[in-house]
């Protein structure tokens, strides 16, 4: 129920202030972890549109692309990724799960930055 609750607040969030990446990208997660994927993958290609660096946004829509069964923009956002990613401890987990999962999607890993 709380992730509901901060969904409605993100939700009126974006309405007061269209265009704000940060409540897209928040609102963008939200979606994605409640199972809404089409509408977390719409607000978070925006997002990544308009910042390609946001490497939060970039690894959501990468999971979402591979859920949703669009391999190749998986690929391709799950290398974008591991490139702007390396060598960030904050990021050094999801860069794991990055390494495995393109190892599983193209039967190489990529090389460790």
């Amino acid at each position: 129920k709380n992730i509901d609750k901060g969904i409605r607040y993100l939700e009126r969030a974006l309405a007061r202030q269209p265009g704000n990446l940060s409540v897209m990208a928040n609102l963008g997660a939200a979606y994605f972890h409640q199972g809404r994927l089409e509408e977390a993958a719409q607000l978070l290609e925006d997002v990544c549109s308009a910042n390609g660096q946001n490497l939060g946004a970039l690894f959501n829509l990468a999971q979402i692309r591979d859920e949703l069964g669009d391999r190749d923009r998986a690929i391709r956002l799950y290398r974008r990724f591991h490139d702007l990613a390396g060598g960030r401890p904050e990021f050094a987990q999801d860069l794991r799960k990055v390494r495995r999962r393109l190892k599983q999607l193209t039967g190489s890993k990529p090389p460790r930055r």
